[in-house]
């Protein structure tokens, strides 16, 4: 991988590269990029947690708001997910589907051959369908009406980083040595680059870094592009504008993840751990805006939960066991919504295309109106 970022640096005639292709190849590259190399990326033989390897209590609740909004607002239930990982996610929705009799499509864009070898070797009734990009998907379901879900794709898109030094904006990129080390450089930036910068994020103080999320009007183009009408749920890490300029987030929130250890110098070993950055979720919004993609609701993940009745998932036992299912389920709900977890991390945000804003999140507090 150091070789392949090497020889890109050495054809830029700036001899050096944006942060945006160096995460880029790092991730994407076909052969050696980190979600290609064939290892575990999830759970505990992985280098990081996702909400739905927690346990599957945390698919059953969001299955049955599919269901809701498939039932109460009239929305085929067809869903789109984006990056399925290994399919496990995928497999305890389809359960819920399958358990309440529902006819349904689900389907994974997924361009890792490596997770889609997975989902294959899960499901082997085949009752995903795979997709290896966002157009291939597009040709097998032009008029897509449903549900697009993504768990953590926004946060390990690629993003060119700024900082401001010497009273002026600069580009922080990247260089490399000739050991074949890699390190930052800074490139001044036009002023009509830093005015754009002022209008879309924000001033920076001096000695502030920040990420520019240069990937969001493509992701944005494309998921309208692939959705005739429906729901899109966006679940990541992230922070509004005002919360960029808190001094945790000083020298911005780009890093990596190995073996569940956080790695600050993701310049060290690409390709060998993941690279993510927290969502701007204002700026997202309002490009959404743009291709007609509105936004109902921006929450906690723990929130969510809690307004889709995932209490109501607790079951009472008198079982001393603490590895039984039960016992491992209740703490597994205990986790997802209290202290400062998981979902105290995440978000989750609500929007729709050509559909009505009007679902409601808390139809669990009503069971009489269902």
């Amino acid at each position: 991988m150091k070789d392949i970022i090497k020889k890109a640096i050495e054809s830029n005639n700036k001899h050096s590269i944006g942060y945006d292709t160096f995460i880029e190849l790092a991730l994407y590259h076909f052969e050696k990029g980190y979600y290609q190399t064939a290892k575990d990326k999830i759970g505990k033989r992985g280098d990081f947690y996702t909400s739905s390897k927690i346990n599957p209590v945390f698919a059953h609740v969001l299955a049955e708001f599919f269901i809701h909004v498939h039932e109460f607002h009239g929305l085929p239930l067809a869903i789109c997910e984006i990056g399925g990982g290994d399919g496990s996610f995928a497999l305890d929705v389809i359960d819920i589907f399958e358990q309440n009799d529902k006819n349904f499509s689900y389907h994974i864009i997924e361009k890792s051959h490596f997770h889609a070898g997975k989902i294959k070797n899960r499901d082997l009734s085949g009752k995903i369908h795979i997709h290896s990009s966002f157009s291939s998907f597009n040709r097998a379901e032009s008029h897509f009406k449903g549900i697009v879900f993504s768990n953590e794709w926004l946060d390990a898109q690629p993003v060119k980083v700024y900082e401001q030094r010497n009273n002026s904006l600069k580009e922080v990129r990247i260089a490399v040595d000739d050991e074949s080390d890699f390190f930052e450089v800074m490139h001044p930036v036009q002023k009509k680059m830093s005015v754009y910068m002022e209008n879309t994020l924000g001033h920076l103080s001096e000695g502030q870094r920040t990420e520019l999320p240069v990937y969001m009007e493509d992701c944005a183009e494309v998921i309208s592009s692939i959705l005739e009408s429906g729901v899109i749920l966006t679940i990541d890490y992230g922070y509004t504008t005002d919360e960029r300029s808190h001094p945790a987030r000083r020298e911005g929130s780009l890093r990596g993840y190995r073996n569940h250890q956080l790695i600050k110098n993701i310049l060290e070993a690409p390709g060998s751990m993941d690279i993510t950055h927290h969502v701007q979720w204002d700026l997202w919004k309002e490009i959404c805006e743009s291709f007609g993609i509105h936004t109902v609701s921006l929450m906690k993940q723990r929130e969510f939960l809690l307004e889709t009745g995932i209490l109501g998932k607790l079951i009472q036992h008198d079982d001393n066991n603490p590895f039984s299912y039960v016992n491992k389920r209740n703490r597994a709900i205990r986790s997802l919504i209290m202290g400062e977890g998981i979902s105290s991390a995440f978000d989750i945000c609500v929007q729709v295309k050509n559909f009505s804003k009007e679902i409601i999140l808390n139809y669990k507090k009503n069971p009489a109106d269902r």
